[in-house]
């Protein structure tokens, strides 16, 4: 069992995804339209970066019309950070591309083909991490083929895309799936993804009781895992914590930071701490 640390409550209740880089933390909320940005070590009170130029409102969004951004990844300088909704339904198949960081602009990326090229029967994409030349996407299997896998995406024709060179589609490598076993009958699945030194890939998980991926269910359980370089299962442990750890950060010190969405717009989300290296 890997033990956590509280260290604050943040700004926001559906915390999604986290990336610390230049200096600032920053975070999504799969609620939110916004990016909020910390100093690195979650301290202070957050900026706020709008997504969504054409979406002026704040705060929660209902589930009808919000983007549901459930991955932050790091593209590496000097292409940025990049927020991707789920694709869990239509209006969740756009994403918002900061190549400048923290200070925008802020480019709109539409995800529909991309997504409609991918072979699931539910798309729920919740976790990215870039590790080489590849952008390795995770579907969370949570809807009812229960198809967690690893999306590999090549990174270069990837970036020539979100610069309007290529189809989205085009980046595509290769897909497979990734079985992560189930707590009590309840599939686990993946949440998020953040890269390691050596090129593997740290996962957070979760056991959510429910077969729909727009529908949100009770948490019986969270874990952290490693993904090989080759996107196989490598290691897998629970964490002490029931909460939905959707956004992960991996350090090189063996430390990583965690995020969980409480499904409850009345309590702060968790900025939490853990030893990703105990998972060997």
């Amino acid at each position: 069992m890997i033990k956590t640390r509280e260290l604050r409550r943040l700004d926001l209740s559906s915390a999604s995804g986290l990336v610390a880089a230049g200096g600032h933390l920053h975070v999504i909320g799969d609620d939110e339209l916004e990016l909020l940005i910390y100093a690195v070590d979650g301290s202070g009170p957050a900026q706020r970066l709008p997504l969504f130029p054409d979406r002026v409102s704040r705060g929660r969004q209902s589930k009808a019309v919000k983007p549901d951004l459930e991955t932050l990844v790091l593209l590496l300088p000097p292409a940025g950070l990049l927020a991707l909704g789920s694709g869990s339904s239509p209006n969740r198949r756009r994403g918002a591309w900061i190549p400048a960081g923290v200070h925008g602009p802020v480019y709109p990326v539409d995800l529909s083909d991309l997504y409609a090229a991918l072979p699931f029967l539910e798309v729920n994409i919740e976790g990215a991490a870039v590790t080489g030349e590849t952008l390795r996407l995770l579907q969370r299997g949570n809807g009812r083929a229960r198809e967690n896998a690893v999306v590999d995406l090549r990174l270069e024709p990837f970036l020539a895309a979100l610069l309007g060179r290529l189809p989205l589609p085009a980046a595509i490598h290769k897909v497979h799936l990734v079985d992560l076993g189930n707590k009590g009958g309840v599939a686990w699945s993946f949440t998020d993804a953040s890269p390691l030194p050596d090129g593997r890939t740290l996962f957070s998980a979760a056991a959510e009781d429910t077969s729909d991926p727009y529908e949100d269910g009770p948490c019986t359980g969270a874990a952290l895992g490693i993904l090989a370089r080759d996107g196989t299962l490598a290691a897998f442990e629970e964490i002490d914590l029931l909460w939905k750890i959707e956004g992960i950060h991996a350090f090189p010190s063996g430390d990583a930071f965690l995020v969980a969405d409480m499904d409850d717009p009345h309590t702060s989300a968790p900025l939490l701490i853990a030893r990703w290296s105990e998972l060997g």
